[in-house]
């Protein structure tokens, strides 16, 4: 039809490309989410998880004999979208459950153990999408935010969070936050942001627009 003009834009996937540092801390985070995820899966919390989870469509054609035998730490650090919100969620239903049964007090608090240990998987997944998707700062920042809040807490003679601080307290964590620190004064944001600066120097002159997927991203870019 007339009115339809075929477009002459030019559209450019910047790719995620993690190398150096910025791997480094990538793998640091997942180091630490594989921890929490052994002692979740050592008594299968997730496996059980996945089979009651609806939601999980490439999950539903297999039969609960496979779940168990396809769900391991190592699969789940590569698949690590099934292990959404809906799926900790079910986690920590299903060690409420287990913790209103027993009366062994041990077991209890093993169990409340494993309930902070699902809110730290939850604390790692945004710090992981944070870092893939929008920048090191908020990453960053995030740890930043964490301890002011805590600090707070115990000035009004409050209990802070557990699973902020042990996150806080994990010398690994510690390691990573002095790596983002030295690459953020180094004006590092994201290796994607360093491809998109090239892209552009080479299209000077050129109507360019640039789309992203947090606010964040786009405050920084511009």
């Amino acid at each position: 039809k007339p009115y339809i003009q075929w477009s002459t834009t030019r559209r450019v996937n910047v790719p995620y490309s993690p190398t150096g540092r910025w791997l480094e801390i990538e793998q640091k985070l997942k180091e630490v989410l594989r921890s929490g995820l052994i002692a979740l899966e050592r008594d299968r919390y997730i496996a059980k998880a996945l089979l009651k989870v609806s939601k999980q469509r490439s999950m539903r054609d297999l039969l609960p004999d496979d779940i168990y035998k396809t769900v391991t730490v190592d699969w789940l650090i590569s698949n690590l979208n099934k292990l959404n919100r809906e799926a900790v969620d079910s986690i920590k239903k299903i060690i409420s459950q287990d913790i209103s049964l027993t009366e062994n007090q041990d077991t209890k608090s093993r169990l409340y153990g494993l309930l902070s240990i699902c809110s730290r998987v939850e604390i790692l997944q945004y710090l992981l999408n944070s870092l893939r998707r929008s920048t090191l700062s908020q990453v960053s920042g995030y740890f930043t935010d964490a301890q002011q809040k805590n600090a707070a807490l115990r000035a009004k003679g409050k209990i802070p969070v557990r699973a902020s601080v042990t996150l806080l307290n994990d010398r690994r964590i510690g390691e990573l936050r002095r790596q983002a620190q030295e690459l953020l004064s180094q004006g590092i944001e994201h290796p994607k942001i360093t491809e998109l600066t090239n892209i552009i120097r080479n299209n000077l002159g050129k109507k360019i627009i640039v789309f992203v997927e947090t606010r964040h991203s786009a405050e920084v870019i511009r």
